[in-house]
């Protein structure tokens, strides 16, 4: 196998491991809804999930082929500062947080994974 599949089969498995270990550690049982997608405004602030409390997990990745960090924040709108957690390049966030979500980025059009577990 070479270098690059490699690389997408470490990605897959290390973002299993952490929606199971948001999820409780065990077997998750539940449905996983796609919220990926792209900055619909570079610089303003966007839902990317609402509050939810039958959520069991959340992934969010800046992919690493991103050029630019991505921003979270909770309850609150996401700003490119201190005030919200940044993801560079290649990093993700797992949480079980059954809070709202937002998200920031610089630039319109900026791709963001994200996947939520649900019952």
């Amino acid at each position: 196998m070479d270098a690059h599949a490699n690389k997408w089969l470490k990605l897959i498995y290390d973002t299993l491991v952490d929606i199971l270990a948001a999820s409780g550690g065990g077997a998750a049982a539940g449905t996983y809804t796609d919220l990926s997608g792209t900055i619909a405004a570079g610089g303003t602030s966007q839902l990317l999930v609402a509050a939810n409390a039958d959520r069991q997990g959340l992934v969010i990745q800046n992919p690493s082929s991103a050029i630019e960090s991505l921003f979270i924040n909770f309850t609150a709108d996401a700003t490119v500062d201190t005030d919200s957690f940044e993801l560079l390049p290649g990093e993700k966030w797992t949480s079980n947080s059954v809070e709202e979500v937002n998200i920031i980025a610089v630039t319109t059009g900026h791709v963001f994974i994200a996947k939520e577990l649900l019952p």
